[in-house]
């Protein structure tokens, strides 16, 4: 059974790279953009990973997260926080919450909260998945989609740590900064289009991921 990541953040941007962060990991993404869709969510499903965002919508304290969590699920959750807000900081340490993030991330930095989070990191998948393989005869082929796994990660790591520091910059300015510089109009006109670009670069990122991939493997099967 594949593990399962439930995603709470009101952030497209952010949803959308965790989404690309824990596909590396084999993990199913369900997503949330409210405390009231996170709390339907747990009722229905177990997760192996937490990712709450500390002001979500719904979320009037740090309290209002820590309810829905035992203490086996917090080992098991990262929190993402605004990078000033020290009392959100000290309120979920007080809780115990282990892994706590704080926004603008790298890509480096969620990268090794998933890991310190997750119940079965890459390797263990790896391995499950290829000793899944070998009972069923396609060693050779599964060894050959590793490789090619590898490269893939080696030729775009660099350009995706820039790419989403950068886009979470931007997110960061359209959420927080904006709202004390700017009219209310002008705000929302900025918040708009900066979205449509952020969420257009995101998929132009996907769009190039998945061609690379595609041609590495038809270079392989010549």
């Amino acid at each position: 059974m594949s593990s399962k990541a439930l995603v709470a953040d009101e952030s497209v941007t952010v949803q959308k790279i965790a989404k690309i962060a824990l596909a590396k990991y084999e993990i199913k993404v369900t997503q949330a953009f409210s405390l009231e869709e996170a709390q339907e969510a747990l009722k229905n499903e177990s997760f192996d990973i937490h990712i709450f965002s500390g002001k979500l919508p719904g979320v009037k304290k740090p309290s209002d997260i820590n309810q829905r969590l035992n203490a086996q699920k917090k080992k098991k959750t990262i929190i993402l926080l605004e990078k000033n807000d020290k009392e959100t900081y000290n309120c979920f340490q007080q809780y115990n919450f282990p892994n706590l993030v704080k926004k603008p991330f790298t890509s480096k930095a969620f990268k090794d909260a998933i890991e310190n989070t997750c119940a079965q990191p890459k390797k263990e998948l790896i391995k499950k998945n290829t000793n899944k393989d070998q009972s069923q005869g396609f060693v050779g082929k599964k060894t050959k989609d590793l490789k090619t796994e590898e490269k893939l990660g080696k030729n775009t790591s660099l350009n995706q740590e820039d790419d989403t520091q950068n886009l979470l910059l931007l997110d960061s300015l359209v959420n927080n900064e904006m709202n004390s510089r700017l009219p209310q109009l002008v705000q929302k006109y900025c918040k708009e289009h900066l979205s449509q670009a952020i969420e257009a670069e995101l998929n132009k990122k996907i769009f190039e991921l998945t061609q690379k991939k595609q041609s590495i493997l038809s270079e392989q099967n010549k």
